[in-house]
């Protein structure tokens, strides 16, 4: 008797475990459709952005002016819990990178919660770490871009990396290392940037405007870097949402098969308790 209370019990609380997580495969669905209508709109907002600071990189060269070997990675993980192996291969990725650029020095710029969890072991200065997500407001984003376009701009960094799991599709992700400064520029035929030329030095430009080269440069920058990162987060944000609707979906399934099991295992003691119980009575009637 004692066991099939035990396994009474057991059945209750898989009862409970199956509604919390099919409520939260759920929660996680509609999070991943938000996601997605976000992401689809990002992306193309981000495509033309990236074109125009190509144009306007195309003519800046960047090694002239830069004798610092120090180059930052921003790390975007997950800001809650069961996203599966998602943090530890960003985790991996980034001590690869690391490893296979002994001779650069990296600074460390963490972006989500569980970034906490292996950011200070990577041997590297780690600069800030913020909790951002999809819907963080621009004041949020312009403070971490700011802290890089200072150094930017002062010429302390050679090299910006944002590493970050990209969305596939609901059973795909992949965990990216981006170079968003200097961006590399593949393709040579953009069209000319327009601005005032005031120096010999300035590259040409076809329309003459109420801005140098400088300026736009400058200010490309301070729209891009932010706009980039926020990017990112989606994209980590729409992976992760993904992961813990399969998670959740998993764990149901596993609560649900597990409660079949227990409820066969009920039923099967019931019936040789009864059993047993007719054959005592079937017994003392026989004496």
């Amino acid at each position: 008797m004692s066991k099939l209370i035990e396994i009474r019990r057991r059945i209750k609380s898989t009862k409970n475990i199956h509604q919390i997580t099919k409520a939260m495969e759920m929660v996680s669905a509609v999070k991943l459709q938000k996601s997605q209508m976000i992401l689809e709109k990002n992306k193309k907002y981000i495509e033309n952005l990236e074109k125009s600071v190509k144009e306007v990189m195309s003519y800046k060269d960047f090694q002239d002016n830069i004798n610092t070997n120090d180059s930052l990675i921003i790390i975007v993980s997950p800001s809650k819990g069961f996203v599966g192996p998602l943090v530890t291969n960003l985790e991996k990725k980034t001590k690869e990178v690391i490893e296979k650029n002994k001779n650069k020095k990296f600074k460390i710029i963490g972006i989500g919660k569980k970034s906490l969890n292996f950011i200070f072991s990577l041997g590297c200065e780690v600069i800030d770490q913020v909790n951002l997500t999809e819907n963080a407001d621009i004041e949020e984003l312009y403070i971490v871009s700011d802290i890089i376009l200072e150094d930017i701009f002062n010429n302390k960094l050679k090299e910006v990396y944002i590493i970050y799991n990209k969305f596939i599709n609901i059973l795909t992700n992949e965990i990216i290392l981006e170079k968003i400064f200097p961006i590399d520029i593949e393709e040579k035929d953009f069209d000319k940037t327009h601005y005032i030329k005031q120096k010999e030095s300035d590259p040409p430009s076809i329309y003459d405007l109420e801005m140098n080269f400088d300026d736009i440069y400058e200010k490309t920058l301070k729209l891009y870097i932010p706009s980039k990162i926020q990017s990112c987060i989606i994209e980590s944000v729409t992976a992760e949402n993904a992961i813990r609707m399969i998670t959740m979906r998993n764990a149901a399934d596993n609560a649900e098969d597990l409660n079949s099991s227990l409820v066969f295992q009920s039923n099967k003691i019931r019936q040789s308790s009864i059993t047993q119980e007719v054959i005592e009575i079937a017994s003392a009637s026989n004496i």
